[in-house]
């Protein structure tokens, strides 16, 4: 379905210090967006990271609040 829009890539990062943290991946979530006569599809790209000193409390960006859930 993506190859049929034009997609908007959004990436959100974590705020505050991440001296200590280790990038762990992406998440990525699409939604479908609409403007007068034109479709097109917003990819969120959410950074993950994890703590450098152990293998759990991974954190993640959060989504920003949209209209439709």
């Amino acid at each position: 379905m993506a190859e049929n829009f034009e997609v908007v890539k959004i990436t959100l990062e974590l705020e505050g210090d991440l001296s200590e943290m280790k990038f762990f991946g992406d998440k990525v979530c699409e939604e479908l967006g609409y403007q007068p006569e034109k479709f097109f599809l917003h990819r969120i790209i959410l950074k993950k990271y994890a703590p450098e000193s152990s293998e759990c409390s991974i954190m993640i960006a959060k989504l920003p609040n949209r209209i439709i859930y």
